[in-house]
C-alpha cells in the first residue's frame, strides 16, 4: 500500500505540472468535421448557399486564458461549391472571386475579447480578392478542449460567423444588365460566412516533444 501511495504521488508530481505547462495547445482544423459555408441573397428573393471544400487552419488556445487565442486560416477559393456548376464557374470568374488571380482567402487574428459564455470576438485581417480588411469574427459555442476516445487526442470545437460587404473587397459585379436587374437586387451586397469547426490538438505550444 505504501508503494502504491508513493507511486501515485510520484505520478502526480510528474504529470500534473506537465498538464499545466501544456495548456496553450495548437489545434489543426479537421477537414472531415469542419464546414466552411456562406450565403448571399439572389434577386432579392432567396439566399443562395455554398461552401468551400478545401481549407486549412490552426488555433492556439488556452482555456485558462482564452483571449490569447491565435487563429490562422486559409481557404482555397477555387474549391467553392454552390451545387450548380454553371453558377460556380461564374462566381470563380473575374466577375466575382477571380480565383485564377486570387486563389487564397486568408484570416489572421490580432486580438480577442470575451463575449459571454463560451464565446468571444476575435479581431483579425481578412484577405479576399487580394484586398485585406480588419474584421471581427464572432466565435460561439466553444466546446472543449476534451479528449476524443476514438483518436485519443485533444479536440476543440466552435462556431464562427461574420458578415462582410463584398464591394469592400473589390467584388462589384451587379448584373450588368444581363437580367434587366442590377445592383443589390441582382446579387446581395452582404455575404454571411459561417464556419462550424472541429480541431485536433497536435502541438503543445512551447512544450518539448
Amino acid at each position: 500500500m505504501k508503494f502504491k501511495a508513493m507511486a501515485s504521488a510520484l505520478i502526480g508530481f510528474v504529470v500534473l505540472p506537465s498538464i499545466a505547462f501544456a495548456q496553450n495547445v495548437k489545434y489543426e482544423l479537421d477537414p472531415v468535421h469542419t464546414n466552411v459555408g456562406f450565403g448571399v441573397r439572389h434577386l432579392g428573393i432567396n439566399t443562395v448557399k455554398g461552401e468551400f471544400k478545401k481549407f486549412s487552419g490552426t488555433i492556439e488556445y488556452d482555456p485558462k486564458n482564452p483571449t490569447k487565442i491565435k487563429v490562422v486560416a486559409e481557404i482555397d477559393a477555387s474549391s467553392l461549391d454552390t451545387g450548380n456548376e454553371k453558377r460556380d464557374e461564374h462566381v470563380k470568374s473575374p466577375d466575382f472571386l477571380d480565383v485564377a488571380k486570387f486563389q487564397k482567402i486568408t484570416f489572421v487574428s490580432k486580438s480577442a475579447k470575451p463575449n459571454g459564455k463560451n464565446a468571444m470576438k476575435v479581431t483579425g485581417d481578412l484577405t479576399i480578392h487580394g484586398v485585406t480588411k480588419t474584421v471581427v469574427l464572432d466565435i460561439t459555442d466553444i466546446a472543449g478542449p476534451g479528449l476524443n476516445p476514438l483518436d485519443k487526442k485533444q479536440h476543440l470545437g466552435a462556431s464562427a460567423s461574420i458578415k462582410i460587404v463584398r464591394q469592400d473587397y473589390g467584388i462589384t459585379w451587379n448584373g450588368n444588365g444581363m437580367t434587366g436587374i442590377a445592383g443589390e437586387a441582382a446579387v446581395g451586397n452582404d455575404v454571411k460566412i459561417q464556419i462550424d469547426m472541429d480541431s485536433v490538438g497536435e502541438v503543445a505550444a512551447g512544450a518539448k516533444k
